[in-house]
């Protein structure tokens, strides 16, 4: 192929130029990567609420989120161009020039980007560290974090959610502001100043409590990921059997290890529908036989029925402990019908 040492030379330069393009778009891919993960919006991305109130909060969100995912597509469809256009490049100078020229010019290019890739790292971490003093996000999961979740469904956590799931299934987050204590409380503040001055009072408290903006940002982004966790219909999130770890499993996993304890005849056997109800009328029949024998007065038998039974419902947790991981059947009966009269009972039992 005649081709000249000008355009040889311009071809190379296009590889360098290219690859280090190349390079850069995949930092930025990793860094909106980790953005979705962490479930955190940059700032050149958010959008001011003109409206600023409740709904309009979840609208500008999701517009968050969509133009978040929207920039990692545009990364994506860059990364697939300037590959697509290299991979020509480098047949087209491959045929032109020597392979020690050609092996030489990777080598260069391939210290140079991971030159470039450091810097650009630091510069991320470096961000990821500021945003984290400044908006109250979880930053990065830490290796203690990682040993008190245990993931065993098909799925990757995000580093955000093993850090709200290491912190335990009884964590409560931050409750939302009580409104009406805190308008109770100032108006018995300013129940003896004037008129104006009362207004003027009303409508700042007004609105401060009407901002979203003054909510804390880090329990904002712990209860949407909670939403996320609880609306997804493929796992299950529950305690391990000993130690304090929290499990993450499949659902099917979870039905079929609970399918085979249940299946074993020596330990339960199956009941028909009815079973609930006649079980609810006779405990109610005994009930009404001690009262008319005046073994119990009107109140006690008012305690010990309950009107707000269910049928008593079986959960597993899983034994980490043990290979392949059995579960543990837990039936759990506090609001069966005889449940009030347990609680009662337990109070009288001996205690060693």
């Amino acid at each position: 192929m005649n081709i000249s040492e000008r355009e040889i030379e311009r071809y190379m330069n296009l590889i360098h130029k290219k690859s280090l393009q190349l390079a850069r778009w995949r930092c930025h891919l990793q860094f909106n990567r980790r953005c979705l993960s962490l479930d955190f919006i940059p700032p050149s991305l958010r959008i001011k609420d003109p409206v600023r109130n409740p709904f309009s909060e979840k609208v500008i969100h999701n517009t968050h989120r969509q133009l978040l995912r929207s920039r990692f597509r545009g990364c994506m469809s860059n990364i697939r161009f300037i590959s697509k256009s290299l991979k020509g490049l480098l047949t087209l100078t491959a045929q032109c020039v020597a392979p020690q020229i050609l092996t030489s010019l990777i080598v260069r290019i391939t210290d140079e980007i991971r030159t470039q890739n450091s810097l650009l790292n630091k510069k991320h971490d470096k961000k990821f560290y500021f945003w984290s003093k400044k908006y109250g996000f979880p930053y990065q999961a830490t290796a203690e974090d990682h040993r008190r979740v245990l993931n065993l469904s098909s799925t990757e956590l995000s580093e955000a959610e093993i850090s709200l799931l290491s912190k335990g299934l009884n964590y409560r987050n931050e409750a939302k502001p009580d409104v009406p204590r805190i308008i109770s409380g100032v108006e018995a503040s300013i129940k003896d100043l004037s008129h104006q001055a009362k207004n003027d009072i009303r409508s700042r408290i007004s609105s401060v409590l009407m901002n979203p903006t003054t909510q804390n940002p880090q329990a904002r982004m712990e209860r949407t990921i909670m939403k996320r966790l609880k609306d997804r219909s493929d796992i299950i999130i529950c305690n391990s059997d000993k130690g304090s770890q929290t499990v993450v499993m499949d659902i099917s996993t979870y039905r079929s290890k609970m399918m085979d304890v249940l299946t074993d005849e020596s330990t339960f056997i199956p009941i028909d529908e009815d079973a609930k109800l006649r079980t609810y009328q006779d405990f109610r029949k005994a009930l009404l036989e001690q009262k008319r024998l005046s073994q119990i007065n009107s109140e006690e038998f008012k305690l010990f029925t309950s009107r707000l039974t269910t049928d008593a419902y079986i959960y597993g947790l899983p034994k980490i402990h043990k290979p392949n991981v059995p579960l543990r059947p837990i039936v759990a009966c506090h609001r069966s019908p005889s449940a009030p009269l347990a609680r009662y009972l337990s109070n009288f039992s001996p205690r060693y």
